[in-house]
Formats: C-alpha cells, sequence, structure tokens
C-alpha cells in the first residue's frame, strides 16, 4: 500500500487544466476552473516535466492563433 495522501490531479483534473489552457487561461485562471490550489499545479508541473511543456504548448496556441490572423 503506498504511503502518503492520494493525489488531486485525477485524469479529470487534468483535463479541466487542459481545456482552461487551450482557451487562453492563466495558471491562475485554469486553476479556479479545476478547483485546485495554484501550489498544486506548481507542485504537479516540477514532478511531470512533460505536462509543464504540454500547457506551455497549449498557453501559446491562442496567441499564435491570433497572431497569423
Amino acid at each position: 500500500m503506498p504511503a502518503g495522501r492520494p493525489t488531486v490531479m485525477t485524469p479529470e483534473i487534468l483535463d479541466r487544466l487542459r481545456q482552461a489552457f487551450a482557451i487562453g487561461c492563466t495558471k491562475k485562471e485554469a486553476c479556479a476552473y479545476a478547483k485546485i490550489g495554484e501550489s498544486t499545479l506548481y507542485d504537479y508541473i516540477n514532478a511531470n516535466p512533460d505536462f509543464s511543456d504540454e500547457i506551455e504548448e497549449l498557453i501559446q496556441a491562442p496567441i499564435l492563433k491570433a497572431k497569423n490572423t
């Protein structure tokens, strides 16, 4: 049995974060939408560099799309 507190970052929470970032939300706004604290997001990002890269791409996508229109 694993020790410690269970993760808050369920697949549903991760999906909500992705949705928020995909429409241009800030990290603070995305956390509010996903109903998690910002420190939870930053802890998860620090432990999961691939997720950090993914959200940076999602954050940049609306900006790049707007610049190309």
